[in-house]
């Protein structure tokens, strides 16, 4: 009988690296929002005080689950019902000084986990006067700058712009996303290129309710210490890129847009069940 190598002698053959960790899945859901599209609208389901699902609103589309773990989260890319078979693919950490990293599953066992996300939680005296607010603050990293428009034009109509998904970011090393948060907050430096600082907008006090009030725009029926809104460090402090506000006894509205993804946006919101 033939052995293989030489039956396959003079046959055409392609040998293909794929690395250990090529982590495809992961990327795509850590993919920023395209700049161009408009806020994606999501749904955020408490199950219990443990559990959480992340469905996209339109046809209740199922993308995330979350299940608490002591102080951390796991994040799966399968439902409550059959994410343990498959485990998860990244760990949102709690640390004692009210700050959150989030890793991939893959680094969590090895002595060098680079982060996806950091998130720190404090507090904001807009006035002596006033109570002070609970606020957010991160970092996380972007994908490099897109080099389709470097391709000559039959290679981008033959590319297809819109079934492109950008390169995945660079996971950067432990604190180094802690660092760029403190700088670009605290001493109101410029976050380098590749990393994006995002702070709670301000609410404004009302004299009449004795309150801080924020628009939610139909997106919070509920009064929440969890409802909040995200913009950009150094932006005009309008465009909100992530709102999560309580719906229902069980239910919040998680709406994003560029440059998070739903990796960093389902994290960031799960970082408030510790308030």
């Amino acid at each position: 009988m033939e052995d293989r190598e030489s039956s396959s002698r003079g046959c055409p053959w392609h040998s293909i690296d794929i690395p250990g960790d090529h982590d495809p899945h992961v990327d795509a859901l850590l993919a920023p929002r395209a700049k161009e599209a408009s806020t994606l609208r999501c749904r955020v389901r408490r199950v219990d005080r443990h559990q959480l699902e992340l469905f996209v609103e339109a046809g209740y589309t199922f993308v995330l689950s979350a299940v608490r773990s002591g102080r951390d989260w796991l994040i799966s890319d399968r439902p409550l019902q059959s994410a343990g078979k498959r485990g998860h693919i990244a760990r949102l950490r709690a640390h004692k000084d009210s700050s959150y990293t989030c890793v991939r599953s893959r680094h969590e066992e090895s002595n060098v986990q680079p982060e996806i996300l950091f998130v720190r939680h404090c507090t904001r005296e807009m006035d002596d006067d006033l109570p002070p607010l609970n606020v957010l603050q991160g970092a996380f990293p972007l994908p490099p700058a897109d080099e389709f428009a470097r391709l000559h034009p039959w290679e981008r109509e033959r590319l297809c712009l819109g079934a492109r998904l950008p390169p995945p970011a660079e996971d950067l090393a432990a604190g180094e996303l802690a660092m760029q948060t403190r700088l670009a907050v605290e001493n109101k430096q410029r976050p380098p290129e590749g990393v994006a600082v995002v702070v709670s907008r301000m609410p404004k006090w009302n004299e009449r309710s004795q309150t801080y009030e924020l628009p939610f725009v139909g997106r919070a029926n509920w009064a929440s210490a969890r409802n909040f809104q995200l913009v950009e460090q150094g932006g005009s402090g309008e465009r909100v890129i992530l709102l999560y506000g309580k719906m229902e006894e069980n239910e919040f509205a998680m709406d994003f847009a560029h440059p998070l993804s739903f990796l960093h946006a389902f994290a960031i919101c799960l970082t408030t069940f510790a308030w």
